[in-house]
């Protein structure tokens, strides 16, 4: 899929059909995917967060993640997910970059993740870099990483 098919919509609003489609994603990954507890894909940071959603050309929504502003200049990425139909289209790189061009919009000038293990290559390759140790998230490794520009 050509990514000038691809539309990013943001929203801070968790009444709008963004976030809905956004919420949906994440469970549908997160919760009926992978088996995460019902319930610990949505928390109070929501509320706070800049969230973005990917939808093709018929406005089906494909991915998802949100931004939180940490401490300036330092943002969160969080909540990344593709649907599974959508996967190996090059959706994850969109997403990193949409979500870097708002927070440098935004001022930031450092970011922190916390990478699944298996996505740990694909954060490397967008310039991030792992720090600390692995930890276990309910039953997935996972890495913290940053990035600074």
């Amino acid at each position: 899929m050509a990514q000038e098919t691809i539309q990013a919509k943001w929203t801070t609003n968790t009444q709008s059909k963004i976030y809905q489609d956004a919420t949906d994603i994440r469970y549908n990954v997160f919760i009926a995917e992978q088996k995460f507890p019902e319930g610990s894909d949505i928390d109070a940071l929501d509320e706070k967060s800049e969230h973005l959603v990917l939808y093709d050309h018929k406005d089906a929504p494909l991915a998802t993640a949100r931004i939180n502003e940490l401490e300036k200049p330092w943002y969160q990425i969080e909540r990344v997910a593709v649907s599974k139909n959508a996967r190996k289209l090059g959706l994850g790189k969109i997403l990193i970059q949409e979500m870097e061009e708002r927070i440098l919009e935004n001022g930031g000038e450092a970011i922190t993740l916390n990478s699944e293990s298996e996505a740990i290559g694909f954060y490397k390759k967008n310039g991030y870099e792992e720090i600390d140790d692995q930890y276990l998230d309910y039953h997935i490794m996972h890495q913290k990483m940053i990035k600074t520009f």
